[in-house]
C-alpha cells in the first residue's frame, strides 16, 4: 500500500520505469537463482561421479593385491616344499613361474633369521629383519607386500 502510494504522486514514466525495473529484477532474481541451483547440481553429480570411479578403482587395486597375495602364497607353499631340496631346488622352482605370474617381478625369500635365500633380482643387499615388511611377514607368519631397500 505504501508502495502504491509513493508510485501514485509520481509521473507515469516514472512510474512504468519504476515497475519494469521491478519485474526485471524479480525475472533476474530467479534465473540467477536457477542457475546457482543447476551449478550446484552440477558439482554434486561430478562429485558423486569421482566417487563412483574412486570406489571402482579402490576395488580394482583391491583385486590385483589380492591376486598377487595369492600367487605369492603360491610361491611360497613351493618354496617351502623345495626347502629341504636346498637352495638350488627353491630357485629352481621359482623361476619356473613366468615373469607376467610374478606381478612386480621383485621377490625376495628371507628365512626367519632374516638371511636372504633367494631373490630374482641380480643385485640385492641382504636385508634385516628389522624392516617393517620382513617383521610384519615375521610376526603373522603370512607373506607381505612392500617396498625392501636396495
Amino acid at each position: 500500500m505504501a508502495l502504491m502510494g509513493i508510485l501514485g504522486r509520481l509521473r507515469m514514466q516514472y512510474r512504468i520505469t519504476i515497475s519494469v525495473a521491478i519485474a526485471l529484477a524479480v525475472i533476474l532474481g530467479a534465473f540467477g537463482y536457477l542457475a546457482i541451483s543447476a551449478v550446484s547440481d552440477s558439482e554434486g553429480a561430478a562429485k558423486r561421479e569421482r566417487l563412483i570411479w574412486a570406489k571402482a578403482m579402490a576395488l580394482h587395486v583391491d583385486d590385483v593385491l589380492h591376486r598377487v597375495l595369492v600367487r605369492e602364497e603360491l610361491l611360497a607353499g613351493m618354496a617351502a616344499a623345495a626347502w629341504s631340496q636346498g637352495e638350488d631346488a627353491i630357485a629352481e622352482q621359482l623361476q619356473s613361474f613366468s615373469p607376467d605370474f610374478m606381478f612386480g617381478a621383485e621377490l625376495q625369500l628371507i628365512d626367519t633369521s632374516g638371511s636372504l635365500v633367494w631373490s630374482n633380482l641380480d643385485s640385492v643387499d641382504g636385508v634385516g629383519i628389522s624392516e617393517p615388511t620382513v617383521a610384519a611377514a615375521l610376526a603373522t607368519s603370512q607373506g607381505q607386500i612392500g617396498r625392501l631397500p636396495r
